[in-house]
Formats: structure tokens, sequence, C-alpha cells
């Protein structure tokens, strides 16, 4: 592990300040792209914070996907960051032209499928308006994807439709091979390398090797650096922060990252916070006479033209009316439609008629998260034909 000329940028007014001995220039990373891996508690979420800390220091625009809701503090640290929710989304246009620097909350929208959606429809809104850019006008943007395999996985995943799944992911191989010459950049951060599509992270030309654990992950790492056996060991042992990078030049500088600047509002919950709550607290709990409503999640299918319930619970009898009246207008027969009649007719039902009748729910506010005690989601899918 030597260093590298290309780990300590010649102008110092370039360097992105990341470690001691990682300060590269940061035309370098627009040009290059990032992916970085590390298991829990390897420091990942604080290098994705630092790197849009330094980042910040040159305005440059950016888009920052936030999965778990870590990074809601750094809008105030930005210095035109905005916090982009379901419900107020900018554009891609807006992005560029106004040099927004966008965290959106994927906390906030109501299923994976709807996050994903969004998440499409903004990259190809960036994608479109950059290329219709006179070269001589466009601006550097980085799109920063944490937890990059649950959104881009390997393989198929059951919380993501499928056609929603390969979207996203065509989304990020055209921005990842078409977009760097308009200026957008994909970084792409998370946990196992071996769970993230490949074709995301093939175009990337710098790699951060934080630690990992499993010899699967292990081995894709020795796809990109040679690993001898201590190696491995090494990378097992790595500290918070430590991390080997990958640079265009073959070079692997070990390296130390920074702390970041900003609070990290997420943590794994400690012990002794339950020592401190409980301990000298009264015991007395009665269990309740009557369960409280579950819900029911249902998924409407997401392959083989097929409904699969995933979870059968029990709904309230108000909301089982609701759905009832709903796929009652979209059938023939003119008698209400019982709860045993459900599977029956849910068979008859085009995906259009399935997607039109959840659509009336949400808009009239019936099919709502908080209508049973745990709440109820549904996921769109393209067709179904029975109810298992």
């Amino acid at each position: 592990m030597t260093k590298s000329s290309m780990a300590m940028a010649e102008d110092h007014a370039q360097r992105l300040l990341l470690a001691p001995n990682f300060q590269p220039d940061i035309d370098l990373l627009i040009r290059e792209g990032i992916a970085a891996f590390g298991v829990k508690g390897s420091g990942k979420s604080n290098l994705v914070a630092l790197l849009i800390e330094q980042l910040a220091r040159f305005f440059l625009p950016m888009v920052i996907f936030d999965t778990e809701g870590e990074d809601t503090s750094l809008v105030d640290f930005l210095p035109h960051g905005v916090l982009a929710t379901a419900g107020h989304m900018p554009s891609g246009r807006d992005i560029l032209e106004h040099g927004l620097q966008v965290v959106v909350d994927l906390k906030s929208f109501d299923c994976e499928d709807s996050a994903a959606i969004a998440m499409t429809n903004l990259v190809w809104g960036l994608i479109h308006f950059a290329e219709k850019q006179d070269p001589a006008d466009r601006i550097p943007c980085i799109v920063h994807l944490d937890e990059a395999a649950f959104w881009l996985p390997q393989r198929a995943a059951e919380y993501l439709c499928k056609s929603n799944r390969d979207t996203l992911l065509d989304a990020f191989a055209i921005l990842a091979s078409r977009g760097r010459k308009y200026g957008l950049v994909p970084f792409l951060y998370t946990q196992q390398i071996s769970q993230v599509h490949k074709s995301a992270i093939r175009q990337s030309g710098i790699l951060i090797l934080m630690r990992q654990m499993f010899d699967t992950d292990l081995k894709r790492y020795a796809e990109y650096f040679p690993l001898d056996a201590d190696r491995k060991e090494q990378i097992r042992a790595f500290p918070v922060g430590k991390a080997v990078i990958i640079l265009p030049d073959g070079t692997c500088p070990l390296v130390q990252f920074n702390e970041r600047a900003t609070v990290h509002t997420s943590h794994t919950p400690k012990a002794m916070r339950a020592v401190a709550r409980f301990a000298s607290a009264d015991f007395t709990y009665t269990l309740p006479s009557e369960p409280e409503p579950a819900s029911n999640m249902i998924f409407l299918a997401k392959q083989g033209e097929k409904l699969e319930r995933v979870q059968q619970e029990q709904l309230t009898s108000s909301l089982i009316s609701d759905v009832l009246t709903c796929i009652e207008k979209r059938c023939a027969k003119n008698e209400p439609p019982t709860v045993r009649d459900l599977t029956r007719f849910l068979k008859k039902l085009t995906s259009g008629q399935i997607k039109s009748a959840v659509t009336d729910l949400l808009n009239a506010g019936l099919l709502d998260e908080h209508k049973s005690a745990h709440g109820v989601r549904y996921t769109l899918a393209e067709q179904g034909e029975a109810l298992g």
C-alpha cells in the first residue's frame, strides 16, 4: 500500500480534506466517481457525510438520497441545502439551475416502490436537462446513493416491484456511463459489495474498501486489490474509518478518514440506555383483554402475473368495507362482494382496474396508514391473477 500522487492534489485550493494522506483533487472525484463499501460500524456513514461536507465547500449541486434519515443534519450545513420529501420534490432543472444541494428523505414515501419511482424520475430529470444545456453552461452535480445494494440489488428483492427495480437500475447505469459527460456523477455507498448490482459500480473509477467480514465480499475486493490471507484478516480487523483506496493509477493507499463536522443523527442504541430508562422505574403492566387490530400487507404481484399475499393478518372492519366497495365499482356484479368473494373478484380485474381502484382509495383518503394500528401499505405491480 503505497502513497500515490493522485492521493494528494498538487493545487491546495482543489484539495478535499478527507484524511491526512488522502486529499485528492476535487476534479479527480468528479471525473472518476466513487463507490465505497463497508459493513455496519466501519465508518461508512461518517465517510458519506465527510465527502458531502468537503464537496459543499465548492458549492456543487448535489442530490443525496437518504435511506435511513442519517443525513438530515446536513441540510443546515450545506450553503444551498434543501430537504425534499414525498410531497415536495425539486426538479432536475431546479437543482442544476439554482445549485441546490438536496437531501431526499426516502423515509417520507409510503413504500419503497414510491421512493424508487421518485428517484428514477429525478435522475432522468437531471440527465434530460443537462444534455440540453450548452456544454459551456454545465456545472458538475454529484448524486449520492447510500445503501446502494438496497436500491440496486444484485438479485430480485421482495420489497421492490421488478419493473421499478429495473428502471431505477437503468437510470443509475445511464447516469454512470453517459451522465459524466454532462457533469452528473454517481457516488455510491453500500455495506456489502457482493449484494450491489455489478452494473451499478462498474463505471466507478475510485473504490473505497472498508471493513468486511464475509469471504464473498472479500473475494469481490480481491477483484480490485490483491489479497492474501494476512491482508484479509487485516481488512476484517479494520477499525472505524480505516480503508484501502483503489485509485485510477492502480495505487492503493491505506487511509484513516477524518471525522465529519456535522452531527451524526443516527446511532445504534446502547445497552445502558435501557438501564437508565427502566432500572429505577416501577414495573406495572396488564395484558390487554382485546388484541389491537393488526395491519394487512398486500403486495400486488411482482412476478409471473400473480397476486401474492405477503402478510395475512386482520384488517379493521371499516377498511375491509372501503376496499370491497372500491372493488365492487370495478366488477360487473351489482351485489356487494363479501370477504369470501374477494379472491374471485380480484382474479377478474385487470392491472389497470386494480391500480385505478387503489388510486381512488388513496385520492379519497380512505386508504390511510392510520386506518389501523400499524398501518396498511399497498405496492402496485404490473398485473395479477390470484390472491394467494
